[in-house]
């Protein structure tokens, strides 16, 4: 198999780094590179100008679906890992660091806890839910078709271990989104009475918030608002609250 574009050169470990999801933001590909600033941004500067990495809604760098193939192909057929090169990858905690920053908001992680609101609450959601490595809990009372419901199937198809406890379907529409959920293997269970909105993700992150998992609320038609926690005390006793409640 020949090596794929720009192996072996500065730009093809930067590639790589990002196709293996090894590094998404600028501050983690200048620590796993070692790349000074000023070398860095231009490495960066020509790959984004020719097209062959992008940043996705999240600020999050992303390589081109066909670059992504090539290394994915190679790094397996010659048995590569490259997680176990660089000593493995970011955890959650500077990821989350890194969304804040890249989003210039008034949050921080000193206290282990930070306030969001309106499309910020719906964009961290999306991020953390994309971050997720083993295991997704979501408790619910409306949840529909939209990008978030969408992300639990993905997740679940993947691999991971995917539980939503919610209302059961008032409608169509709703129906075919839970059975979708399901078929991809997401364990969903039911319970007239719930109405708490809370995501925890790898019992490492969690959001309690306003937001429900259907367009309007998630897009920002009405103001939602929540608080993000990675304070493993209070993600234990949200976990201990739900699992009093249910079997999942």
């Amino acid at each position: 198999m020949e090596p794929p574009k720009y192996w072996g050169t500065e730009k093809g470990l930067i590639i790589e780094l990002i196709s293996q999801s090894v590094c998404e933001f600028w501050n983690e590909l200048a620590n796993e590179t070692g790349f000074s600033r000023e070398k860095l941004n231009p490495l960066l500067k020509e790959l984004y100008d020719s097209k062959e990495i992008y940043k996705n809604d999240q600020g999050e760098y992303r390589v081109t679906k066909q670059l992504y193939s090539q290394y994915t192909e190679y790094l397996k057929a010659h048995n590569k890992n490259i997680r176990s090169i660089t000593g493995g990858e970011t955890p959650l905690r500077e990821k989350i660091k890194n969304w804040i920053d890249l989003q210039e908001i008034e949050a921080s992680l000193d206290k282990d806890h930070f306030f969001l609101e309106g499309r910020y609450l719906d964009q961290f959601t999306k991020f953390l839910l994309d971050k997720a490595q083993s295991e997704i809990l979501v408790v619910n009372p409306f949840v529909d078709e939209c990008d978030l419901s969408q992300q639990l199937g993905e997740s679940s198809a993947r691999g991971l271990k995917v539980s939503c406890y919610t209302r059961s379907a008032d409608d169509e529409r709703k129906e075919r989104c839970h059975m979708k959920l399901k078929s991809h293997g997401v364990k969903v269970q039911y319970d007239p009475d719930v109405h708490a909105k809370l995501v925890v993700v790898d019992d490492q992150a969690a959001i309690v918030s306003s937001m429900n998992f259907f367009g309007a609320s998630s897009a920002g038609t009405t103001w939602e608002a929540g608080l993000v926690t990675i304070d493993n005390r209070v993600i234990d006793t949200i976990k201990k609250a739900v699992f009093k409640e249910i079997d999942l």
